[in-house]
């Protein structure tokens, strides 16, 4: 399922997060992403009415599974692309920034091109 840029930025900070905090608050997002609670809050009620993301009474965020499976293709599919860039040469800020943008884009076949270039298996 094709998801749009703004949708996969925040399951993928959603997942990070929640491996290194294990606690996920809209508080946090807005500090790792550097945007407003608010900015949040809107984008969470769209990953919520989409089935992606559950909030606890708590304010805890967590991802459903369908949620974590797009997260974590998404991650993988970023830091696949990040690789291929730094290998070309391309300073590591710059490959992440390209990375995050080119990853909602990037085809399947793309990424298995880009794997087997790296000598890696997806």
């Amino acid at each position: 399922m094709k998801q749009n840029s703004a949708n996969l930025e925040y399951l993928e900070a959603i997942y990070i997060l929640s491996q290194t905090t294990g606690n996920v608050r809209s508080v946090d997002i807005a500090r790792y992403k550097n945007v407003s609670k608010p900015t949040v809050c809107v984008r969470m009620r769209k990953l919520m009415e989409k089935g992606f993301i559950e909030k606890s009474t708590r304010s805890s965020i967590t991802l459903t599974g369908e949620g974590k499976a797009v997260a974590s293709k998404a991650n993988r599919n970023r830091a696949l692309f990040r690789t291929l860039l730094e290998s070309l040469g391309i300073e590591n800020k710059n490959a992440d920034e390209l990375a995050l943008l080119a990853a909602p884009v990037i085809t399947r076949k793309t990424l298995d091109i880009c794997s087997r270039y790296l000598g890696l298996s997806v």
